[in-house]
């Protein structure tokens, strides 16, 4: 028997040389498009994607959930923690803006606020087409010691974003949560939490004001001139209006 294994067969219509099935892949199809991209956060970058229809579709799902506290939770599972790549540790305002910066990306950048002149004499309904990077601006500096504190990334990002989750302690303990050492001695956190409680309240709010500096936080305040008077109106937007469309619940 004749053993054909090396012999080079030929497609009679054309001549060209038939390749041999092999059973892999001859390279054809196309590399998988990395779907994360970089945006600068604070001190550093970090990687997220686009929102998808699976996203929200599971969302639509989980607010059939009557407790409140779980639908944000869920909300912020779907719509940011899923679409970040990597374990990040994020306070509250990085979270925030997190989110805002995943909305822009993915259905645009303006939102529609509407609100009354606060001009007795005017109250004129406004309706204004805002932007989000204009509304939301990070403030931020680099990370430094604080007289004899040593202060350092965060270095558990799970146990970090848990802890913020579930206790509002505000700027403190987020400070306690980025401390290495203190007079170049290494302390448990609750030994840490313990300094500080015993610590004269303006000797601790000084040291507040320098890690508040330093924290990443969200400047929110907005001037918005009514379109009737000219009036100048100032707001606070702690929330992005129609940040998750409501034409989503539609589709």
């Amino acid at each position: 028997m004749i053993n054909t294994d090396n012999i080079t067969q030929f497609d009679l219509n054309t001549g060209a040389a038939i390749q041999p099935d092999t059973g892999e892949s001859q390279g054809t199809e196309e590399p998988k498009k990395d779907e994360y991209f970089t945006i600068p956060l604070g001190r550093r970058n970090i990687r997220i994607r686009k929102w998808k229809v699976k996203d929200r579709n599971t969302l639509k799902k989980s607010l059939q959930i009557t407790d409140p506290d779980k639908q944000t939770e869920n909300t912020l599972k779907i719509l940011v923690w899923n679409c970040i790549e990597g374990k990040i540790p994020l306070n509250k305002d990085e979270l925030e803006y997190v989110f805002a910066q995943i909305r822009l990306h993915s259905i645009g950048d303006k939102v529609t606020f509407k609100y009354t002149c606060s001009n007795p004499e005017c109250s004129k309904l406004n309706t204004k087409s805002v932007k989000i990077s204009d509304i939301w601006r990070p403030k931020f500096s680099e990370l430094q010691n604080i007289g004899d504190i040593e202060i350092q990334e965060v270095q558990n990002a799970d146990y970090y974003n848990k802890k913020m989750a579930e206790y509002n302690y505000g700027s403190l303990y987020d400070l306690i949560l980025h401390i290495k050492s203190i007079g170049g001695k290494q302390y448990k956190e609750n030994e840490i939490i313990e300094y500080f409680e015993n610590m004269d309240t303006l000797d601790a709010d000084k040291i507040l004001d320098a890690w508040e500096k330093m924290a990443f936080s969200l400047d929110r305040d907005n001037t918005l001139i009514c379109e009737k008077c000219g009036n100048e109106n100032v707001f606070e937007f702690d929330e992005i209006p129609e940040l998750i469309p409501p034409i989503w619940f539609k589709r």
